[in-house]
């Protein structure tokens, strides 16, 4: 039993005397934000392994500027298979990008990426989804024929 405020006796249940106190339930949910967070860093930033050569700096674009001359896209001679390296996929998801005239900060928003995501792509350190392959193919208009050849080196290496 306990005493209200009022001086009215009330049954206090064993299963409510128990809860846990606010300051418990706040530091039970930053613990959790922070848990988030370290996990969204690990998978965002490289794995600081010294055999993969460091990217070089990241350039942009400005919108008012042309675009850069485009390498023509790579194109395998007739019965031959692109080769399937992540070196292949971002050299063709890179070019596909010049060709169609995309900054790479335009490309991750219209693609739904971050552009930390974005930047370590065309960098060869992270092997993209094929989520992500495929929404960077819609944004770059690729033809069925050239998308197929992309998404086929993913899935070879993915």
């Amino acid at each position: 039993m306990r005493r209200l405020g009022s001086g009215r006796l009330v049954a206090v249940r064993e299963h409510v005397r128990n809860l846990p106190t606010r300051t418990l339930v706040t530091a039970t949910g930053i613990a959790a934000v922070l848990a988030v967070v370290l996990v969204a860093l690990a998978i965002l930033l490289p794995s600081g392994d010294e055999s993969t050569p460091a990217a070089p700096a990241a350039t942009t674009v400005p919108a008012t500027d042309p675009p850069p001359e485009a390498e023509p896209l790579v194109e395998p001679p007739a019965g031959e298979a692109l080769p399937a390296t992540r070196a292949a996929l971002t050299r063709a998801l890179r070019q596909a990008r010049l060709a169609a005239g995309v900054t790479r900060t335009d490309a991750a928003r219209r693609a739904g990426l971050a552009t930390t995501r974005m930047a370590t792509i065309e960098a060869g350190r992270v092997t993209p989804t094929a989520k992500e392959v495929d929404a960077l193919c819609e944004v770059y208009r690729l033809t069925p024929e050239r998308r197929n050849d992309v998404m086929e080196i993913q899935w070879t290496i993915g």
